[in-house]
């Protein structure tokens, strides 16, 4: 599909939504952006990056609540667009109630883009962001060691709503049960209304990689950069076993925006899975001493080479024959994003 065509992307401003934003824009294409706040699309049409788009009349915005506008201002949004790349989704791990504040909230934002998809009828495609946290069945215990399990798009997590029922306040349960059940009501939503689009799910595993719009300091980095980049950073050089990381498997945020469009572009429907390869905090301190051997004092050797071993991955046989998914090196991924950190560190004037 070569001609221009118009699209929605929700959650635009994000870290996801931004490549998948410019990678339509650059190939021709309109895109509507929704964002939470005014000042979150000010950050984002005001950059040199996107500015040009706006200028052209190429690039929009505007704001929307997933879960608090009306079913009219969500049909209003997707006026007209031939395509719905959702990214937004509500994410935090501060919830006290798991079906009210995790569960409810993430099925209904599926829902709410699906019914105002099915009342305009020039969508042909939407394309939702889920996680592989609503297939891979999370083992607090054994953490990723489950004898080499290999998940693939057949797959979705054991968690059920009685679980989270007998424990409310468990976050990460709570987070691997929204994803599920908001996937799983989007697919039931798909086989009985049977609307007039084609459906695609992608369920990336951690998003990793440089932000495309650099952050002015270090509380603004994206999710990955403060949950595995920073806290390996403040490890003691003098660590010889670095931490076990419960989940080892990784994308970069620039193939995962890739693998949407070309979703849309080759018309492919149903559900992939994304994922770059493993990684532990050991390959993070290899590649650390690799590119930055200069500032090697803050980060701990360990023993170089040795990897987890017997631990759980994701399949993308799907995604590399449908999509020609070809996701770069997970060393290419960490190298980017630990120098993003670094210069934001460096520019951050908050922490002086």
């Amino acid at each position: 599909m070569s001609t221009a065509s118009r699209f929605l992307v929700t959650g635009a401003n994000g870290f996801l939504g931004q490549y998948t934003t410019l990678r339509l824009l650059q190939s021709g294409h309109i895109v509507r952006g929704t964002a939470q706040t005014e000042e979150q699309i000010k950050r984002v049409v005001e950059h040199p990056v996107f500015k040009p788009f706006v200028d052209n009349k190429k690039l929009s915005f505007r704001t929307i609540d997933l879960l608090g506008d009306s079913k009219e201002r969500w049909v209003e949004t997707v006026a007209d667009v031939d395509a719905i790349i959702h990214h937004a989704s509500p994410y935090h791990l501060n919830g006290t109630h798991g079906i009210k504040d995790y569960v409810e909230p993430a099925v209904q934002g599926n829902l709410s883009i699906l019914r105002a998809a099915a009342a305009q009828p020039s969508v042909k495609h939407v394309i939702a962001t889920s996680s592989s946290g609503g297939l891979v069945t999370f083992d607090p215990v054994r953490g990723p060691f489950q004898d080499g399990k290999v998940y693939d798009e057949m797959d979705y997590n054991g968690v059920t709503l009685e679980d989270i029922e007998k424990d409310p306040t468990n976050a990460i349960l709570s987070y691997f049960a929204s994803k599920k059940y908001a996937e799983l009501a989007a697919w039931e939503f798909i086989q009985d209304k049977k609307p007039h689009f084609k459906f695609t799910t992608f369920t990336p595993p951690v998003i990793i990689g440089p932000s495309l719009l650099r952050p002015s300091t270090v509380a603004a980095l994206p999710t990955s950069s403060k949950s595995i980049i920073y806290p390996a950073l403040s490890l003691d050089s003098s660590v010889v076993e670095l931490p076990v990381v419960n989940d080892p498997n990784v994308v970069d945020v620039r193939d995962v925006a890739e693998a949407h469009v070309r979703a849309w572009e080759l018309g492919k429907e149903g559900r992939f899975i994304v994922a770059g390869g493993l990684y532990d905090n050991q390959l993070l301190a290899d590649v650390f001493h690799r590119y930055f051997p200069e500032l090697s004092a803050r980060m701990p050797v360990g023993k170089p080479g040795t990897r987890l071993q017997g631990v759980f991955s994701l399949s993308t046989k799907k995604a590399r024959r449908e999509l020609d998914f070809k996701p770069r090196p997970v060393e290419e991924s960490l190298r980017d994003e630990i120098a993003e950190v670094l210069e934001v560190e460096k520019s951050d004037v908050t922490l002086v």
